[in-house]
């Protein structure tokens, strides 16, 4: 039984960011071992300092923070002790194989965490279902198989080695002695070999086998930290005995579409290089409304409060219509109405003005009285008045912007975005699913909640996207949102509904969290992805969310009138 000096001293860090999925991905070990240098040096780091992808991104120390000086964009960043006996202490990475050969998808730390131990103790078997995060997956350690309870679906699986390592607790706290005179924190682990994560701070886990709840303590950033000015032990120690295993439900749950991987290639921040949408491989259902279709159940600690980002697992008999919404067309095509000729919308929406005011164009910026930046000839521009909101323009700058857009026979004021018409977006095809899950939002624990689920595959822009012919990217997909089950979370429904139909709610352009091009984006109408809490901002309870989506969707022309 290793001593907890021993289990310190073989412990590694690792630096994780949360995505927007609320869950946290780790940096590849080079890139954490520039970062550990760094952390006791100064307040920011450069990125691109440690890996030359990264160039657009900065680490904030004093407000742990990974911020894109492209986009702006601040995501939360910590600072993790992993024991020495876990996969990311010993440099190893656990892989699936998925649809295509060749393509290896890494699995999460926690999952990987739980098959090195089963790897390390000579297990046959490990049954994922019989876990704190309840996968529907059994997997064959003699025969490196991952099977798929139900179904008998089949995949294979791989343990591969990192080509560097992370750092080690001692070896920081070494190099940082040399830099700072406050006290180092000092560790205090109790029999901690069957750990497999380092120190989890729930005490609800049930990893597999008989297990007694605990009182542990998991060491985080704010425990870890070189900078601290007291001494810090964990409050208690893990108790095991012969038949127990401490849980690990509260290790972070990062999403298996990033993170470590082992090709050299792959980005050091976790970027999707392709779709993927469950912990352990995507399953052979058809289905997309299953719960298999996401890590259900799986959960993550912000500070030392444990907080669910999905919902526990559900059976597809479980899941149950929306009442009064009738079930989805499944990866309906839509078309896009066109409308090519500006004259042909504008005489619908406009009266001409006789006297133009002595003010400028609202669009080109020239005066209304003078011709307009989009004419060529220096005549006098023709000026047309919006007939809703009075609001005037030169004719011309009215048919160069509609031009410019979908051309959905639609017209929106840029002045105070009135809209005139149906509008229409440019979001590629794809799926909208819905339905009831037997749990509720916090907040709403007067009734269910429905999950929305989004699906859109890769494909070519049409010519209402911004670069014709050209590939556009699909991450995250399929993406899970939720609504509470009640009267005015069914209204919302119906409006998105509404709104996918006339092909807003998403588009392609450029991403503003990763500054991805040519990549599908939402498109201005905010979802709730996160489940059981807010520690993103894109969860519950959020007692004004349902209104000010009505509102964001009113601004999409989505209104009541549409029910």
């Amino acid at each position: 039984m290793a001593t907890s000096r021993t289990n310190v001293s073989q412990a590694v860090f690792v630096w994780e960011w949360l995505n927007d999925q609320g869950r946290w991905r780790p940096y590849d070990p080079s890139v954490v071992r520039q970062i550990e240098n760094a952390y006791p040096r100064g307040n920011v780091f450069s990125l691109s300092a440690a890996d030359p992808k990264l160039i657009s991104y900065i680490l904030d120390f004093s407000r742990m923070q990974q911020i894109s000086e492209t986009t702006g964009t601040a995501r939360p960043v910590r600072r993790q002790m992993y024991s020495g006996s876990s996969a990311p202490a010993k440099g190893v990475v656990w892989q699936w194989l998925g649809d295509l050969p060749g393509s290896w998808n890494t699995y999460d730390l926690e999952i990987a965490c739980l098959l090195e131990e089963a790897y390390e103790n000579k297990q046959t078997q490990l049954n994922l279902s019989h876990t704190s995060y309840r996968l529907p997956y059994v997997v064959d350690m003699t025969t490196m198989n991952q099977v798929r309870q139900g179904s008998g679906f089949t995949r294979q699986i791989r343990r591969i080695k990192l080509p560097t390592l992370y750092p080690s607790v001692n070896s920081m706290d070494s190099d940082n002695n040399s830099l700072t005179k406050t006290a180092k924190p000092s560790y205090k682990l109790k029999h901690s070999v069957s750990a497999p994560c380092g120190i989890s701070d729930s005490n609800d886990g049930n990893i597999y086998g008989k297990v007694r709840r605990s009182n542990s303590t998991r060491l985080s950033e704010s425990d870890c930290q070189v900078k601290a000015t007291v001494s810090v032990q964990s409050g208690s120690s893990i108790s095991t005995t012969d038949d127990i295993t401490p849980s690990t439900s509260g290790i972070a749950s990062p999403s298996s579409d990033s993170g470590i991987v082992a090709s050299a290639s792959s980005s050091s921040v976790g970027m999707a290089m392709s779709p993927s949408s469950s912990l352990a491989g995507p399953s052979n259902s058809a289905s997309s409304a299953s719960t298999s279709d996401l890590p259900m159940g799986s959960s993550s600690v912000f500070g030392s409060r444990m907080v669910r980002m999905t919902p526990p697992p559900t059976s597809k008999s479980d899941c149950k219509p929306v009442p009064g919404i009738k079930p989805p067309k499944k990866r309906r095509r839509l078309s896009l109405i066109k409308v090519a000729d500006p004259d042909d919308v504008l005489k619908h929406y406009v009266s001409k003005v006789k006297k133009p005011p002595t003010e400028d164009c609202p669009i080109c910026f020239e005066e209304l009285c003078c011709s307009s930046g989009y004419e060529e000839s220096k005549a006098i521009s023709i000026v047309f008045k919006l007939e809703k909101c009075k609001h005037i323009f030169h004719k011309s700058c009215l048919a160069a912007m509609y031009s410019s857009g979908p051309k959905d026979g639609s017209l929106q004021c840029p002045t105070c975005k009135a809209i005139y018409g149906v509008k229409h977006g440019n979001q590629p095809p794809g799926s909208m699913d819905y339905h009831v899950i037997p749990f509720s939002l916090p907040g709403y624990r007067e009734c269910d909640a429905i999950r929305i689920i989004y699906n859109i595959p890769p494909g070519t822009q049409g010519p209402e996207h911004p670069h014709p012919g050209k590939r556009y990217s699909a991450r995250g997909f399929p993406r899970h949102c939720y609504i509470p089950n009640n009267d005015k979370g069914r209204k919302v429904l119906r409006l998105l509904i509404t709104a996918w139909e006339r092909r807003l709610l998403f588009t392609v352009g450029v991403s503003a969290t990763t500054g991805e091009s040519n990549t599908v984006t939402w498109n201005e109408i905010h979802h709730k992805t996160e489940f059981g809490s807010n520690l993103t901002g894109h969860g519950y309870p959020d007692p004004q969310y349902l209104d000010n989506v009505l509102m964001e969707l009113a601004s999409q022309g989505v209104k009541d009138d549409d029910l």
